[in-house]
């Protein structure tokens, strides 16, 4: 099934058990369901035809809902949304019978509220999970603490416990659940296996340990239930303990009942904060994959009743509702022309629709929607980019001439002049007739230039602006190019320019004039001045600027490995050897760079996972140019455009790793510092062969004592993994990644029954391996266990048929450059450095 958003693009796409919909029209309800993952609120609702009815809209960042009545409850990155039914009982609007508007918006900042309620009071309650407390709205402050865990010492925003779901008794805040009970800044990240508990608010005492990373408590039919997330398992509590009826497949999150039937969220495994859970590994062992969506199990059986799964986008969920009595409920969204025009008052008898109001006048940019991400993250591949934001390049500009400008409709565009013509025609005023031109993407102004005509002969160019976020892009010299060719249609033959030095207008303005042949300045103080012959046609440069083939830049989105791989010959380091190394890590995204229909160049990169609270970071995975286009700014167009592209979806953090090499040093870095990223040493290389390594006498030097013992890491234990999260190890040392490790030769090491190290190698081709990470627990560093665990592995492969051995050393790793340096460096073949760049987007 296929769902159409708001704008009539192709959206969600979803699966569903057989009768679904038609069952939840017997029951006389529909649901509503948030994902902040995708920002969408959403209503799931049956139809007459027996099919499902998705109605979605878009916020910032939706997470816990609460229904009451005519009234709907939602929390959101740094606000709580009340949504008022505008439709009396019995009463429809189309085919909807129950409309929600966004009536008042609560502002608490981000404090990562969670779930809501409301107490019997009519006051809202909700799980404020950054400062690890219950909480009320306030008119005097962001919000007011009411209960917080014993356990927690202070009010910080540094989510200590990960308090996030909240049961009701009586209209009364009764139970919560928390991932751990520690007291430290995100302390409860390294508890999420075993560490959830519940908390009777009213006693201040715990009643329920051991669950991993609870969610969702709910008192119903005298029970208090939950979703032990980590494990998959929707249950109650009884005598202290987790009692699980039914097992669901993904990280369950969302509860709700409606008779004898609860209705279950569930979410794929996506992000950090999810892996390394049970869960993980009992889907693994059943090959299955986890779900996102919604479940209905029966209260009675245990048993699946139905279901509905989403097939993309959506892959998580946070909160469910039941609506009773609603057959086609849909709420109002902020971006729509509905919120402005559908009102109500007392005795209006209804809705009242007011008459279409025109286009408000309005200066500068273009305001983004309030509320809203931007932009839509539905377009499908190799779709022109969202003109939401064309500076994200690619977009067409549309060069016009302004007709009818005089000296007071021009004040009108005062925010795209330069020099402010307000500012100038306050001291000088107006001299004769105004020419302007302008440039526009998709309908919106990014560009203006304007000409004042002295005489028949004579015009000075009074103003010319770009927008900063589509500067760059050759639109000013357009701009001044097509000025003159108007102008020359016009009879003038002579142009000139009066500007004062600065650094923009050395940096900007005189290399588009040198470009476009105008004379050399005229030096007057500060000012310069410009003059430029038009009377004989000389369209050379004219030409140049105006008849060179434009780069359009499309945006790939949503690309999946298969669809990159037809870019193969487009991407550098090839594409097609990532993929048989390793699976992607995030979402795949790229900008594809045209040429008179041509394909020349190609960036792709990663939209990695990220906690809910922190801005997705972004992995460059390839950037590539045909030689033949190279040194034209292409290379740095789809850099640019891409960390456009996505500062408008949120994105924070980009990073480019890369290989020190002649094409690097002379291409990428300049072009790097040119978008001011910045670059440091990431890992020492070094390449050698097992002939000429297994020459190192240490290899033999250093054998292990008997307590020691070293074993091939495919053969680690659960207890392994389980003492291996108390060992004190630098990330960038993890022994576990995206891509499998070597089983050839990668190694652990044991002291007596407790692991204490490892040798982790991964085959990056079918001659080469690589020595990617090693850890020895720092009670042993000192005593040379390192050197014998690495010399296990090298002499593993120097007894096998793969020729080459590859080091990468983490330039954080100190004491491991040393012993490289002094021990390693004399039979390496060849020895390098590979970078990371990083650039923070939004800044």
């Amino acid at each position: 099934m296929s769902t159409t958003s708001a704008d009539s693009t192709p959206s969600l796409q979803l699966t569903a058990s057989q009768d679904f919909a038609s069952w939840l029209e017997q029951q006389n309800l529909s649901l509503a369901a948030t994902t902040y993952q995708t920002n969408r609120l959403f209503f799931v609702s049956g139809q007459a035809n027996g099919r499902l009815k998705l109605h979605e809209r878009l916020f910032d960042k939706p997470m816990g809902l609460c229904v009451a009545a005519n009234r709907l409850y939602m929390t959101t990155r740094y606000q709580i949304w009340d949504f008022h039914n505008l439709l009396d009982s019995g009463e429809k609007s189309q085919e909807t019978d129950r409309l929600y508007v966004p009536h008042t918006a609560y502002t608490t900042g981000d404090v990562n509220a969670h779930e809501i309620a409301l107490d019997n009071a009519g006051k809202l309650i909700f799980v404020n999970t950054d400062f690890s407390c219950l909480a009320t709205i306030s008119p005097d402050y962001s919000f007011v603490p009411i209960w917080q865990p014993p356990f927690i010492s202070k009010l910080v925003a540094e989510d200590r416990c990960h308090l996030n779901g909240l049961a009701m008794v009586e209209g009364k805040p009764a139970y919560v659940t928390a991932c751990s009970t520690t007291d430290t800044a995100a302390g409860w990240r390294n508890h999420r296996v075993d560490g959830g508990v519940v908390i009777d608010v009213k006693h201040n005492e715990i009643i329920a340990t051991g669950l991993s990373m609870p969610h969702s408590p709910r008192w119903y039919q005298g029970k208090l239930w939950l979703l032990n997330s980590g494990t998959g398992e929707f249950g109650y509590i009884e005598d202290h303990k987790f009692l699980p009826i039914t097992f669901c497949p993904g990280f369950v999150r969302g509860l709700a009942f409606w008779q004898n039937f609860a209705f279950v969220g569930l979410s794929q495994l996506r992000s950090q904060s999810f892996t390394g859970l049970n869960l993980e590994k009992r889907l693994m062992s059943e090959g299955n994959s986890p779900q996102s969506g919604l479940m209905v199990i029966d209260l009675q059986t245990g048993e699946t009743l139905h279901w509905l799964y989403f097939q993309n986008f959506i892959e998580e969920l946070f909160d469910v509702v039941v609506l009773p009595g609603v057959h086609q409920p849909q709420v109002i969204g902020l971006q729509e022309d509905e919120i402005q025009r559908l009102v109500t008052f007392p005795h209006s008898g209804g809705i009242v629709t007011t008459k279409p109001t025109a286009k408000r006048p309005s200066k500068g940019a273009k305001p983004p929607i309030a509320g809203l991400p931007q932009p839509n993250e539905q377009s499908s591949t190799n779709q022109p980019i969202s003109p939401v934001g064309a500076q994200v390049l690619g977009a067409e500009v549309k060069y016009q001439r302004v007709y009818h400008l005089t000296s007071s409709n021009a004040l009108d565009y005062d925010e795209l002049t330069f020099p402010r013509l307000q500012q100038r025609w306050q001291k000088t005023p107006p001299k004769g007739e105004l020419t302007g031109l302008s440039a526009s993407i998709n309908g919106s102004m990014v560009g203006f230039a304007i000409a004042e005509r002295l005489n028949a002969e004579t015009v000075e160019i009074i103003s010319l602006f770009v927008l900063p976020e589509y500067r760059h892009q050759g639109i000013g010299t357009r701009l001044v190019a097509y000025l003159e060719k108007e102008l020359k249609t016009q009879g003038c033959q002579e142009l000139f320019l009066t500007y004062s030095a600065s650094l923009l207008t050395n940096t900007a303005l005189e290399p588009l004039l040198q470009k476009l042949k105008w004379q050399p300045p005229q030096i007057n103080g500060e000012f310069r001045q410009r003059n430029k012959q038009i009377k004989t046609p000389d369209t050379t440069a004219e030409m140049a600027v105006l008849d060179k083939p434009s780069v359009q830049y499309y945006a790939l989105q949503n690309l999946t490995v298969e669809q990159s791989l037809s870019y193969n010959h487009l991407s550098f380091p090839k594409i097609q050897k990532r993929w048989s190394r390793q699976q992607p890590k995030g979402q795949l995204v790229g900008i594809v760079a045209e040429v008179a229909g041509e394909k020349v160049g190609l960036v792709l990169a990663e939209i990695l996972s990220t906690q809910p609270q922190t801005k997705p970071e972004v992995e460059v995975i390839s950037l590539f140019v045909l030689p033949d286009y190279r040194h034209q700014g292409i290379g740095t167009g789809l850099i640019k455009t891409l960390e456009m592209g996505l500062t408008a979806l949120g994105c924070g953090l980009m990073k480019l790793g890369y290989k020190s090499t002649d094409i690097t040093n002379l291409a990428l870095e300049p072009l790097l510092k040119q978008q001011k990223w910045q670059t440091q040493v990431n890992f020492l290389l070094g390449k050698t062969t097992t002939e000429k390594v297994s020459q190192a006498p240490w290899l033999t030097k250093y054998p292990l004592p008997n307590k020691f013992t070293v074993f091939p890491w495919s053969e680690l234990t659960d207890a392994d993994q389980k003492q291996l999260e108390h060992l004190d190890y630098p990330t960038s040392l993890s022994p576990f990644g995206n891509t499998p490790a070597e089983p050839l030769n990668s190694l652990g090491l044991r002291y007596e029954t407790q692991l204490v190290g490892w040798m982790v190698t991964h085959r990056v081709a079918t001659d080469a391996i690589r020595y990617s990470t090693m850890f020895v627990d720092k009670r042993f560093q000192r005593l040379g266990r390192g050197i014998s665990l690495l010399s296990q592995s090298i002499l593993r492969q120097v007894d096998s048929t793969v020729p080459y051995c590859l080091f990468a050393v983490a330039q954080e790793n100190p004491a491991m450059l040393k012993f490289v340096h002094k021990h390693l460096e004399p039979y390496l073949m060849e020895v390098t450095h590979s970078y990371v760049a990083f650039k923070q987007l939004g800044g």
